[in-house]
């Protein structure tokens, strides 16, 4: 029988017979069964080389000192908007990862990880050239992945656990401006690639858990002109 489809998206009208219906319900549920199967299959399989490699996976939070941009704006408002503006910009920003890798070699590791920021924050306010007092707000906070190479350079005891990191970042930088006297708001979304540089150490807690503490170095965040020392602490599980 006919149907249609209208503009919401799995909205269909009620013009489907029963048929239809039963058709299309046995045709998901053997497709769904036949992906339950081929899932348990992929788990069961990778779990069998998890075992056997050096995979691991772990969660790191980090902490960066951010450039103080407060002047900067200051000038722009008194410029744009004349008189004298007030503007005050958080020190710090957080930012967490998820991570996976493995351990190819004994000297090399490949890892790849999910990076999310707080929000950056930075407030504003100031009377006008013609008497008119402003205020708002503007918060920045970036996400999205990074592809790294692990590289473990010394065999002894004593700096085994260190290792240097290279690799690159693509990152989505979500910015956001408020005037609270107007309600006015101005939104912007930027992505692009960078590269990151660091060094790391992994102190080993138990036979498969380890404290990792790394600093890093991202540039072009979001291909902008912005970038600046990452400290992580996190905790490393292998298989």
């Amino acid at each position: 029988s006919r149907r249609r489809h209208t503009r919401f998206k799995c909205d269909w009208s009620s013009d489907v017979c029963s048929s239809d219906l039963i058709s299309l319900c046995s045709k998901y549920k053997r497709l769904t069964v036949k992906q339950v199967w081929m899932l348990v299959f992929a788990l069961s399989s990778w779990a069998a080389h998890a075992q056997h490699s050096k995979i691991y996976y772990g969660l790191e939070q980090g902490v960066s000192g951010v450039k103080d941009d407060s002047n900067d704006l200051s000038h722009a408002l008194a410029r744009d908007l004349g008189g004298r503006a007030q503007v005050s910009q958080h020190a710090f920003v957080k930012s967490y990862k998820l991570l996976v890798g493995e351990h190819v070699t004994d000297h090399f590791a490949f890892e790849f990880g999910y990076v999310q920021s707080a929000a950056l924050s930075l407030s504003f306010n100031g009377n006008s050239s013609a008497g008119m007092p402003y205020a708002g707000s503007q918060d920045a906070k970036f996400n999205g992945f990074e592809y790294v190479l692990h590289v473990q350079p010394s065999p002894s005891r004593l700096l085994g656990p260190l290792f240097l990191r290279w690799g690159f970042h693509n990152f989505t930088l979500n910015s956001a401006r408020q005037f609270k006297s107007t309600g006015a708001s101005e939104f912007e979304n930027k992505r692009g690639t960078g590269q990151l540089i660091g060094i790391g150490y992994d102190a080993e807690l138990t036979a498969k858990l380890k404290l990792r503490m790394i600093v890093n170095r991202y540039t072009r965040i979001a291909n902008q002109e912005l970038g600046g020392n990452f400290y992580t602490i996190g905790l490393i599980r292998s298989f």
